[in-house]
C-alpha cells in the first residue's frame, strides 16, 4: 500500500488515512483507534513493546521507514495470541536485511536525515539504520520567539542480525535505540527542559519439527524514560519516570494443510515503573511498582471453506499484583470477497493491566 507522508515518511502518520483511524491532534502522531485513547493501543516492534513511540513531542513517531520489514495492524477483535491492551496492536517487524548483496541509501531532508545499510554475512544477513533531526536552521529562524523550542533533536538507531543455525533453527537478534531533547522557553519566567527515549532489544529462535510443526522463542527487553525539568522564576522542579519490562514468550504453531490450524503459546513478564516527582524543598513523590504476570493461550483457525475463516481462543493472564486472574476467550468470524476485501465480525473479552498517562497535545510529556 502507498501512503502519503508530511515532510517525512512515518508509519503512525501514514496510519492517520486508514479508515477507523484519526489523529489526536495536528502536531502529535500518536492515533485513536476506532475511538480509543492511544494508550488502548498496544505498539510491538519485534516483539518488545514500545511505550511512548514519538520524537518531537509527537511530530515523527519512532519507527524508521528505512528500518521497517512489516507492518501488522490489528484495529479490535485481535486474536488470543496478543494480549494487554484494550483496542488494538500494531505489530511492526524490523527490516532483516539484503541476503544476497550488499545495499545503502542516504537521505538528507527539512526535519531528519537518515542512512542505512544491509547485506549478507557467512550464515545470513544484518541491518543498520540510523536517523538523526535536522531541525537546528529552521529553528534558528524563530530564535527568541516565545513558544518555540529554542532547540529540539533527537535521535534513533535500529539494527537487526540473523543467523541460519541449521537447516531446521534460525536465530535473529534486533535493537533499537532512541531519545530526544528539547529546550523550551515558555515565557520570560518559565523554561521547560524534556529529555525522554525508548531502547528495545530482542531475540527470536524458530524451529522446525517439520513442515507443519514450528516453535518460537522470543526474549525481549523494552525501557522506556523520561527527565522534564520546569524552571519557574528561581524555582525548579523535577519530574523522572522510566518503564523497565523484561519478557520471554514461547510459541507453538501447527498447520495441518487441512481445515484446522492450531496456536498455543505461554509469556512471562516483569514490569518496573517508578515516578519520582521532586520540587525546589525536596522529594514531593516517589512510587516504585514492580508487577509480574503470566500468560497462556490456545487458539485454532477452522476455514470451512475456501472464502470463510472462523478463528476462536481463550486467553489466561494471571496479575501479580493483588492476584488476580483473568480468562479472555476470542472468536474472529471472516468472509473473504473477491482477491482484496474481507468482511469481518469479532467478539471477545479484552484486559489492560498498564495504564498510560498521555498529553493530548504534547506526547513528549506521556507518563
Amino acid at each position: 500500500m502507498l501512503l502519503p507522508s508530511l515532510f517525512e515518511p512515518d508509519v503512525l502518520r501514514s496510519m492517520h488515512r486508514l479508515p477507523g483511524i484519526s489523529a489526536v491532534s495536528d502536531y502529535s502522531s500518536n492515533v485513536h483507534i476506532r475511538g480509543g485513547h492511544p494508550s488502548d493501543t498496544q505498539i510491538l516492534i519485534d516483539g518488545a513493546r514500545v511505550y511512548n513511540p514519538t520524537h518531537a513531542f509527537g511530530l515523527f513517531s519512532t519507527f524508521n521507514p528505512d528500518a521497517v520489514g512489516a507492518v501488522h495492524l490489528h484495529k479490535g477483535g485481535y486474536p488470543a495470541n496478543q494480549g494487554g491492551s484494550l483496542g488494538s496492536v500494531l505489530d511492526i517487524r524490523s527490516k532483516s536485511g539484503n541476503r544476497n548483496e550488499l545495499h545503502g541509501g542516504i537521505s538528507v531532508g527539512l526535519l531528519a536525515t537518515r542512512a542505512y545499510l544491509e547485506g549478507p554475512h557467512p550464515k545470513g544477513s544484518y541491518m543498520l539504520a540510523i536517523r538523526r533531526s535536522t531541525m537546528g536552521g529552521l529553528l534558528r529562524l524563530f530564535s527568541g520567539t516565545i513558544g518555540v523550542p529554542e532547540s529540539m533533536r533527537f535521535y534513533d538507531v535500529n539494527a537487526k542480525v540473523t543467523f541460519d543455525l541449521s537447516r531446521d533453527d534460525s536465530f535473529a537478534v534486533s535493537g533499537y535505540r532512541g531519545a530526544d531533547r528539547t529546550k523550551l522557553l515558555v515565557s520570560d519566567e518559565i523554561a521547560h527542559d524534556m529529555r525522554y527515549g525508548n531502547s528495545t532489544v530482542a531475540g527470536q529462535w524458530i524451529h522446525f519439527f517439520s513442515d507443519k510443526l514450528h516453535s518460537t522463542v522470543t526474549a525481549t527487553y523494552s525501557r522506556y524514560y523520561s527527565a522534564a525539568q520546569m524552571l519557574i522564576g528561581e524555582t525548579t522542579s523535577r519530574r523522572n519516570n522510566h518503564v523497565d519490562d523484561t519478557t520471554i514468550q514461547g510459541d507453538l504453531q501447527y498447520y495441518s494443510g487441512a481445515r484446522n490450524d492450531w496456536e498455543l503459546g505461554w509469556r512471562l513478564s516483569r514490569l518496573a515503573a517508578p515516578h519520582r516527582v521532586e520540587t525546589h524543598s525536596g522529594l514531593g513523590y516517589h512510587w516504585q511498582p514492580v508487577v509480574h504476570y503470566a500468560s497462556l493461550y490456545i487458539q485454532d483457525t477452522y476455514r470451512p471453506s475456501r472464502r470463510w475463516a472462523i478463528k476462536a481462543g481463550v486467553r489466561a493472564t494471571y496479575l501479580g499484583e493483588g492476584t488476580y486472574f483473568y480468562a479472555a476467550p476470542r472468536l474472529t468470524i471472516s468472509r473473504f470477497v473477491g482477491s482484496s476485501s474481507r468482511l469481518q465480525a469479532s467478539l471477545g473479552r479484552y484486559y489492560q493491566q498498564m495504564t498510560q498517562v498521555t498529553d493530548e497535545v504534547l506526547a513528549g510529556l506521556d507518563y
